[in-house]
């Protein structure tokens, strides 16, 4: 048995059809749709010729982390924000950042020489276990290049031994080591 769709019903889906498609972009409820006017053009695939660079960090993530912020000398502190790790100098009023991450990051260590620091965050879909699952990674960087720390074991990634977060972490007196403490979410 076909139905038929007849009078002011069909009026309505002949006009739905001929409106332009929209897209839905999550967290949107609704189609998001192009201008009326708009000619699509062939530059617009295109990415555009800039990029956008992190100047300042106003805030932090706070709601969950213990021990987060890290006095590195009289002048300066770290802290995690975001995907970033923020490194604030008091005097000049200005940031650096370390920008290694892929999501979250939830931990940091200093190493005892205050030279290299390592920062870990939740797990994510770009690192995975050995079983497949998301894995949280630790990165170790250097302190005065916010460049990975190629020397380290797996050349400054530490991956695929959490399965959720790294809680906490800290280096050894002497540095040589480093414990992470992770795993589900609390």
């Amino acid at each position: 048995c076909a139905s038929q769709v007849v009078g002011e019903q069909k009026d309505r889906k002949d006009l739905r059809a001929d409106e332009p498609k929209g897209e839905n972009y999550v967290p949107c409820k609704s189609m998001v749709y192009p201008p009326s006017d708009w000619k699509p053009r062939s530059q617009d695939s295109e990415p555009p010729s800039s990029e956008l660079r992190l100047e300042f960090v106003y805030g932090c993530r706070g709601y969950d982390l213990k021990d987060a912020l890290h006095y590195l000398d009289a002048d300066r502190f770290l802290y995690p924000a975001g995907s970033s790790v923020v490194i604030y100098d008091i005097p000049t009023h200005t940031q650096s950042f370390f920008q290694g991450h892929d999501d979250d990051v939830v931990s940091v260590a200093i190493h005892p020489s205050r030279r290299t620091v390592a920062s870990g965050q939740v797990a994510s879909s770009a690192r995975k276990t050995a079983e497949g699952r998301p894995s949280a990674v630790v990165l170790v960087w250097e302190l005065a290049t916010l460049e990975r720390n190629l020397s380290w074991p797996s050349r400054g990634v530490l991956a695929r031994v959490h399965s959720h977060r790294i809680h906490a972490m800290s280096f050894n007196a002497s540095g040589q080591y480093l414990v992470t403490y992770g795993g589900e979410e609390d």
